[in-house]
């Protein structure tokens, strides 16, 4: 769980602090929910503070601090999102591109 590269990082960092919500899937989440409550890395904070959103048929609970799970159909819930304003991230979205 590492950017090896401090420039990206930082960028990392900014795009998570500008961001309104962070979405992932379930896999995604489960591959580290465990790691970052408890991390001394970097990015743990902005990554702890942010709001969260779990795409999920399977999972109904999400522990980790700001998560939610969103068990809807994948458009509904991204245009509920969009629809409180909410500027997005997600994995694959850093460090290169965003969504609005």
């Amino acid at each position: 769980m590492s950017i090896d590269d401090p420039e990206r990082e930082k960028y990392f960092v900014d795009q998570l602090g500008e961001a309104g919500a962070f979405l992932m899937g379930r896999t995604a989440y489960e591959a580290v929910a465990g790691f970052w409550p408890t991390s001394d890395h970097p990015s743990a904070k902005a990554m702890n503070a942010i709001p969260k959103v779990v795409f999920s048929g399977t999972r109904t609970t999400a522990d980790w601090t700001e998560s939610r799970i969103a068990s809807g159909e994948l458009a509904e819930e991204i245009a509920k999102l969009k629809a409180e304003q909410a500027r997005i991230s997600s994995p694959r979205a850093a460090p290169h591109s965003r969504t609005r």
